[in-house]
């Protein structure tokens, strides 16, 4: 590779021509030699196709009726008529015409072609002699269809014709053989006069090749000595004066527009290097009013620190007092937390005798019902005894009638009347007695109800109470949260203080530094003054 960069353009455009000059005349010869031996080919087997089916014509009708019979033909004849085949074979540059024919699976002549040598020498094919076939010529027999082939046998190295044709009902193979020897020399001909003419075509691309790339390359040296002439020079007023509209120049128009664009862009540069001067006239006057602000904020800065002390002091003691009340609540959330465990467990036992209550007066609201229960029965004796007494003083007058007979039985009802007054005073009493029971039990009943009914209500009351005392215990808690977040907000107070005056010294130390910087500041300013001055020294040696 670092060859390639030591050779000169104009060299690397010619190899590159060449090259392509190769690449194009290497495709043309191939083909072209390709295609002349396939035309030269085809025409060798157009004169061996067109000899070969004059064979039956040179031969004769008479001939062709006796050929297939053994015996038919005498010698005289067949050198007859290799005669007339020789001679017709050398019209058309042919080497031998023969007639062959399928007898009991072999291949044999019925004629054949030769000249005064063979004919002397006795050195051709005779009637029905066998001949050894190749493979074209069994394909011919076998498929019934011309076939060309190239075969060596005694007679020397051949390209033949195949050529199956029906005679007198017989099938037989007129063939026709020319040298290959013939048909490589056509080949190397055409080879020759391929290669020459791809010999002179590439030369003349060369050639052509070689100009073009000094064209290319006088072109490129004019732009490159006209670029190192303005270097020298400092100069970009000269644009070039490229020729024609091609590649190159376009690149004459593109460094014609680079040289425009860098001219604009020095005196863009020369105008921002006067402003450049002027700035830093400005950033050095800031800088001393930066320095002097930075004064008179470390004082600011020093009476804020002692204000942020001051308060950190006051938020501390806000946080005892709150740490105070904080553990005062929780002391009566305690007492709270008691009291309604206990309002609970009497709420309670409140609900249980209530319970009890309402279960006496129904025990009593059932006595009563067993009460006038009693007192239907008591009723029901007293219409019995009534009963009774009517019934023995009915006795007594029905014994009164009776007379002296009657006498017991008066006795005995009077007995059963006045058994029957006892039984009515004692109903009577009872009944008395049973009406002052039902009245002191619907009493006692009313007042146990009332008992239980005050009972609920105190329930209900100590069921309020203990739900308020869950309020109250519920709203301390709530106290005691807010208290614990302003303790957390005091906290964060606190910190942020302690943040602000680490802030404040920071920012006192920025401030010194940044007096420190601004002094720098100033003193790079006056340097860069002395570089814009130069720099636009430097530009004053460009022609613009």
């Amino acid at each position: 590779m670092k060859l390639l960069h030591d050779i000169s353009l104009r060299t690397k455009l010619a190899c590159l021509f060449l090259l392509l000059n190769i690449v194009t005349v290497l495709a043309f010869c191939t083909h072209t030699y390709l295609r002349s031996s396939e035309q030269a080919m085809a025409l060798i087997d157009t004169r061996l196709n067109a000899s070969a089916r004059a064979v039956p014509a040179l031969l004769g009708d008479a001939f062709l009726a006796s050929m297939f019979t053994p015996g038919s033909v005498s010698q005289a004849q067949m050198v007859s008529n290799a005669r007339k085949l020789d001679d017709y074979a050398k019209q058309f540059n042919v080497v031998y015409l023969y007639l062959l024919w399928q007898k009991d699976g072999k291949i044999v002549y019925l004629a054949d072609g030769a000249g005064e040598k063979e004919l002397k020498e006795n050195s051709f094919g005779h009637h029905l002699e066998e001949y050894e076939p190749s493979e074209g010529l069994k394909r011919s027999f076998q498929q019934n269809r011309i076939e060309f082939d190239e075969y060596t046998d005694k007679y020397g190295t051949f390209r033949s014709v195949f050529i199956p044709q029906s005679i007198g009902g017989q099938q037989v193979v007129i063939a026709a053989d020319i040298l290959l020897s013939d048909a490589l020399a056509s080949r190397q001909q055409v080879l020759k006069e391929t290669l020459l003419i791809g010999g002179l075509s590439l030369l003349v691309g060369t050639l052509i090749a070689w100009w073009l790339s000094g064209l290319v390359s006088r072109a490129i040296l004019r732009i490159s000595s006209h670029i190192a002439l303005h270097a020298e020079e400092c100069q970009l007023n000269a644009p070039l004066r490229p020729q024609g509209r091609d590649e190159i120049a376009q690149i004459a128009h593109s460094f014609n527009l680079l040289c425009q664009r860098f001219r604009d862009t020095l005196l863009d540069v020369a105008n921002h290097a006067r402003d450049t001067f002027h700035s830093a006239e400005n950033v050095r006057q800031n800088a001393h009013d930066t320095q002097s602000s930075s004064s008179s904020s470390r004082e600011q800065l020093s009476q804020l620190a002692q204000r942020s002390e001051r308060i950190h002091g006051l938020a501390e003691n806000s946080r005892h007092t709150i740490d105070e009340v904080q553990q005062h609540m929780e002391a009566v959330q305690q007492q709270l937390q008691q009291s309604r465990s206990q309002v609970g467990v009497m709420a309670r036992d409140m609900q249980d005798h209530v319970a009890a209550n309402r279960e006496l007066a129904q025990r009593f609201d059932a006595l009563s019902s067993d009460v006038q229960h009693i007192t239907q029965i008591l009723q029901r004796i007293a219409g019995i005894s009534e009963q009774t007494n009517l019934l023995a003083l009915n006795a007594a007058i029905e014994a009164a009638r009776a007379g002296e007979a009657g006498r017991g039985f008066a006795v005995v009802a009077d007995e059963v009347r006045k058994l029957a007054g006892q039984t009515q005073n004692t109903l009577s009493e009872t009944d008395s007695f049973v009406a002052k029971l039902l009245n002191t039990i619907h009493d006692t009943a009313g007042i146990i109800t009332h008992q239980a009914d005050e009972a609920a209500t105190l329930s209900g009351a100590s069921t309020a109470m203990e739900q308020a005392l869950e309020q109250t215990r519920q709203v301390l808690a709530s106290l005691e949260s807010r208290f614990g977040q302003i303790v957390s907000e005091q906290q964060s107070i606190r910190n942020d203080l302690q943040q602000m005056h680490h802030g404040m010294q920071q920012l006192d130390q920025q401030s010194t530094q940044q007096g420190q910087t601004s002094q720098q500041l100033s003193d790079e300013a006056g340097s860069l003054e002395q570089t814009a001055r130069l720099l636009n020294l430097s530009l004053a040696r460009f022609k613009m």
